[in-house]
């Protein structure tokens, strides 16, 4: 487990909570992150974030992405 960030502890108090699992992941997100990060700093709290959104909302299956990644992180930055 790594140490959450001042940024990190800003965005998810508590940690992100994954579906199914009762250890919070701590974001490690700086200032400099996007408002929805997907995770492409290594903050494992938000692509966990991402991954969830992107499967509820159906933007990814079994074989990965079922629209362009950039599409994916449009959405998710966009919050639809």
């Amino acid at each position: 487990m790594t140490t959450p960030s001042s940024e990190g502890l800003r965005r998810y108090p508590g940690g992100y909570y994954d579906v199914g699992n009762d250890d919070p992941q701590p974001c490690t997100c700086t200032p400099t992150c996007a408002p929805r990060c997907t995770g492409s700093c290594g903050c494992e709290a938000c692509a966990l974030a991402f991954a969830e959104f992107c499967d509820i909302a159906g933007l990814i299956g079994m074989d990965g992405f079922t629209v362009p990644e950039a599409e994916a992180v449009r959405r998710y930055q966009l919050g639809r």
